[in-house]
C-alpha cells in the first residue's frame, strides 16, 4: 500500500495490476482487509483506492434540504475534484491508465456513489453498500433526473435490522433501497439488491468486498 496527499485528502492505494479495474472507494474501515479478501475468494486483479479525509455531510450529501439542514449539499464539487484531479493523480501514480472504473461507498458515500452517475460518466460500475437512500427527495431524483452515463452494473446492499432504526429518516433506508434498485433494473442495469445480518455498521469491509467482488465478475 502506498499514499497519496490531494486537496487536504489521504488516498491509499492497494495495486495489484497497475492495468486492472480501478476501484475508487469512500469510508472503508481497513483497504488491506478488503483487498485480502477478495484475493481469498478468487477474485481478479484490480487496483483499490480509498480516499479518506472526507467531510462526509458536505462531501457525500446532493443537494442541501430544509428537512436535514446539517447537511450542504457539496457533492457536486466533490466529483468535480474527484474526477479532474485525484483520478489524473491515481493514474500518473499507477503509471498505467485502468482498463475500467468503479466506485464503491458505504453509507453516505453510498449515496454519493449512484449521484456520481449523475455527475459523470467515468464510473462503469457502482457498488453502494447500506447507502444513504433514505436522504430526503433522493428517490425522486434518482428517476426524474438523467443519467450522464448508464452503468453496466450496480450493486446495493443493506443491513436487515436498518430497518428497525430509531431514526425515523434512517428506518426508510430498505425501502428506497429496493425502489432505486428496481427503476435501475428498469433501464437494463444489471443490477443486484442483497441482504446483510445485523445494523448498518456491520462488517463493513465485508460487504464492501462482496460488492466489489459481484462487479468484477465478467457477465
Amino acid at each position: 500500500m502506498e499514499k497519496l496527499l490531494l486537496e487536504n485528502h489521504e488516498i491509499e492505494l492497494y495495486s495489484q495490476n497497475p492495468a486492472a479495474p480501478l476501484v475508487v472507494c469512500h469510508y472503508a474501515d481497513d483497504g488491506e482487509e478488503i483487498v485480502e479478501r477478495c484475493r481469498q475468494a478468487g477474485c481478479s486483479d484490480f487496483t483499490l483506492a480509498v480516499i479518506r479525509n472526507i467531510h462526509e455531510d458536505d462531501d457525500m450529501s446532493p443537494y442541501q434540504t430544509e428537512e436535514l439542514k446539517q447537511f450542504s449539499g457539496g457533492a457536486g464539487g466533490y466529483c468535480n475534484i474527484l474526477t479532474a484531479d485525484m483520478l489524473p493523480q491515481i493514474e500518473k501514480r499507477l503509471g498505467a491508465k485502468p482498463e475500467a472504473y468503479l466506485l464503491a461507498g458505504y453509507s453516505l458515500a453510498g449515496l454519493f456513489a449512484v449521484y456520481a452517475m449523475y455527475q459523470t460518466g467515468i464510473f462503469s460500475k457502482i457498488i453502494a453498500c447500506s447507502g444513504s437512500f433514505w436522504y430526503p427527495g433522493f428517490v425522486k431524483y434518482v428517476t426524474e433526473n438523467t443519467l450522464v452515463r448508464k452503468p453496466e452494473k450496480m450493486y446495493f446492499s443493506v443491513g436487515e435490522a436498518e430497518k428497525k432504526a430509531k431514526n425515523r429518516w434512517y428506518r426508510n433506508v430498505e425501502a428506497c433501497t429496493a425502489e432505486i434498485e428496481r427503476y435501475f433494473h428498469s433501464l437494463e442495469i444489471q443490477t443486484v439488491f442483497e441482504y446483510n445480518e445485523g445494523g448498518h455498521f456491520q462488517d463493513v469491509n465485508g460487504r464492501l468486498a462482496r460488492g466489489i467482488m459481484w462487479a468484477l465478475q465478467r457477465g
